[in-house]
């Protein structure tokens, strides 16, 4: 073997060493990135399902009931207090699905897809009112 043919297999040599500890390095990033998602995953559930708890059924039926009555008190037109009142209730529940979407998301995602979809879905129907009116 030549000098030049020694000097480029040392140079390869050092490159896989180098190579090597960079790999290393980053398997031990990625390693504690993980370790901190998986403790970070249940402090993030807890805090949902405490924002979920606060949002039952009942509540939410006493607070859009309480919206429509203000408005109707405030003298709107009952049709017009009706689609305000409709639209708050989205929202409310969008926030529900939003909160679900991310327990999902942290436990692993299978359902956003179809989220995500059912969303497109109810868009495409929006427009299609809005073309009807």
């Amino acid at each position: 073997m030549g000098e030049k043919e020694e000097i480029k297999k040392k140079e390869k040599e050092k490159e896989v060493e180098f190579v090597s500890e960079d790999v290393m390095e980053l398997r031990g990033v990625l390693s504690a990135v993980s370790e901190f998602l998986k403790d970070l995953g249940p402090m993030v559930k807890e805090i949902l399902d405490t924002v979920l708890s606060a949002i039952d059924g009942a509540k939410l039926g006493e607070e859009t009931g309480a919206f429509y009555k203000q408005l109707i008190e405030a003298g709107m037109d009952p049709e017009h207090a009706k689609r305000l009142t409709e639209k708050f209730l989205e929202k409310k529940l969008s926030f529900m699905d939003l909160s679900s979407l991310i327990s999902e998301a942290i436990k692993g995602g299978k359902k956003i897809k179809v989220l995500k979809k059912l969303k497109r879905e109810g868009e495409e129907e929006e427009e299609e009112e809005k073309e009807e009116d």
